[in-house]
């Protein structure tokens, strides 16, 4: 079980305090003690990262093969002496010896957009341009980060990227295994697939053809389309923004439910009408996971897109659905405990976690470099520990695709949600300001009930997200009559419904999809 040490001044002895223990506290409970463990807690997930990704061999060698580069270039430049036939020395000459770091100097003068050593990094992985640990005690995977079209492919999947804007500016990027009306005799109808927090489309994707959802789907006749919204990974552009800015990471889920959500639908929906399928009749099937049923739940539910999203879905899955998170743990339990809304409000927004973008793709490598019950642990500690259907040989797999970035306004509204237990917009700290962005003092509530799309929900009994009461609290207040499945099981965890290999909820996912197909 993952947990902290700290030192009681008391009786002079350590003291274990289990993570579970430290996220039911509540913030009237803070106590320098406990504030001391959260700082431990900070250490663990911000600074030991940076420390390590510094600190790996691959960081080294790009700083090495940088350094070559640029005096191979104050070589290449120097202007000969008079009557002297001097010859100049190429990058590419003087690494010879390592192909591979060439590559990755080349990457740093030719592209100014990895102008840094993690930025090189981020690429040089997706480049496979990075040596394997021999020593590691795992076994090397070669689907470590690969990203979700290669993942698609390799399973013998046709695979088409698709990019869409959002009215405000941002592109998202939607991964499609397609079948399509009229060249494809299989066709039943399209599934629209979500992700959760810091999470991307490749969670859809990451197992093999009879475990992965997509690809399950895609057997049953699905025309499958995976999305990934603003700030993930994928999703990292703007018409307005750059992702350096903070302007470009001024947004909460809130945007992904009434913007992202609406203009992925709305997108689909054209794509199938020109290909001849009349979307009033065969509507898309939505698939949520996490903060993926958390949009959607906004979006079948708001004024300004209930109607829309109506009209063009004809069903939701909520896989692990959050909605009402007063039992919520882990890292958003703690940040909601020091009221790290109100750190926002003061100091502003950007990326959660500078080091996300680069931690998603070097997880996988610290992995092979560090004890199997280490790399469990930081898994543990944003997740849980349970998870039961979850292929562990495979972690370095999963985690080279996630944390895949959110921003810190997206993290400080789940933190006041937490405190509040309410389904509500973003809380912009005072009454002023909340009036200024909706016209009442108090952010506005989510109404669940008026939700009027067939559903069914799914809920692990080991989840520390979504918790079984406050999910058992989500199904209480919606619509009866719209609720055709619920199913629980009492032993899965967060990550069983998008890792897991078993058949148990791909099986139900298919069954209530496939009555919608008859």
């Amino acid at each position: 079980q993952c947990c902290c040490v700290t030192e009681s001044r008391q009786q002079q002895q350590l003291t274990i305090t289990p993570i579970d223990s430290l996220t039911t506290m509540s913030a009237h409970h803070l106590t320098p003690s406990r504030l001391i463990i959260l700082c431990c807690l900070g250490i663990l997930l911000v600074i030991l990262p940076t420390t390590l990704i510094h600190s790996h061999p691959l960081v080294s060698s790009i700083r090495a093969s940088d350094d070559d580069s640029k005096v191979s270039a104050a070589e290449t430049t120097r202007v000969p002496e008079a009557g002297v036939n001097s010859a100049t020395v190429s990058s590419s000459q003087k690494s010879a010896k390592n192909p591979k770091l060439v590559a990755i100097a080349e990457l740093r003068h030719k592209q100014p957009e990895y102008a840094t050593d993690l930025g090189v990094l981020r690429e040089a992985m997706t480049k496979g341009l990075f040596e394997r640990d021999e020593s590691s005690e795992w076994e090397w995977d070669p689907d470590i980060g690969k990203t979700t079209p290669q993942l698609i492919k390799l399973r013998g999947y046709p695979v088409e990227v698709h990019e869409v804007t959002t009215r405000d500016g941002y592109n998202l990027i939607l991964h499609r295994i397609p079948r399509k009306k009229g060249q494809d005799e299989k066709r039943k109808g399209a599934a629209l697939l979500q992700h959760g927090l810091v999470d991307s489309s490749s969670t859809w994707a990451n197992n093999f053809q009879d475990q992965s959802l997509a690809f399950r789907l895609y057997s049953h006749g699905l025309d499958v389309w995976l999305s990934n919204i603003r700030g993930n990974f994928y999703s990292n552009s703007s018409t307005k923004y750059k992702p350096t800015s903070d302007d470009f990471w001024n947004f909460s889920w809130d945007e992904h439910a009434l913007i992202d959500v609406p203009t992925v639908v709305e997108y689909i929906a054209q794509v199938l009408e020109k290909e001849g399928v009349d979307v009033k009749q065969d509507k898309i099937h939505y698939v949520g996971h996490s903060q993926g049923t958390t949009m959607a739940f906004g979006a079948f539910s708001h004024p300004s897109t209930k109607k829309f999203m109506d009209e063009h879905v004809a069903s939701f899955t909520a896989l692990a659905p959050v909605v009402y998170p007063a039992h919520v743990g882990g890292l958003i339990r703690a940040l909601s405990i020091i009221h790290f809304d109100k750190f926002v409000n003061l100091f502003g927004h950007g990326e959660f976690l500078l080091s996300t973008h680069v931690l998603e793709w070097l997880l996988p490598h610290l992995c092979e470099t560090l004890p199997m019950s280490l790399c469990r642990t930081i898994v543990c500690s944003i997740t849980g520990c349970n998870m039961p259907s979850v292929n562990e040989t495979r972690i370095p797999v999963y985690v080279s695709y996630t944390p895949a970035g959110t921003s810190v306004k997206n993290m400080a509204h789940w933190a006041r949600m937490v405190l509040t237990n309410r389904f509500e917009m973003y809380d912009y700290g005072s009454a002023k300001a909340n009036m200024e962005h909706y016209g009442v003092p108090e952010p506005p509530e989510y109404d669940v009930s008026q939700i009027s799309v067939p559903m069914s929900l799914f809920y692990g009994g080991q989840d520390t997200l979504a918790v079984v009461p406050d999910v058992e609290a989500l199904i209480k207040n919606l619509n009866p009559a719209y609720v055709k499945t619920t199913k629980f099981f009492p032993s899965w965890g967060h990550l069983d419904f998008t890792w897991g290999f078993t058949h148990e909820v791909t099986d139900e996912v298919l069954k209530f999809i496939g009555g919608f197909l008859e």
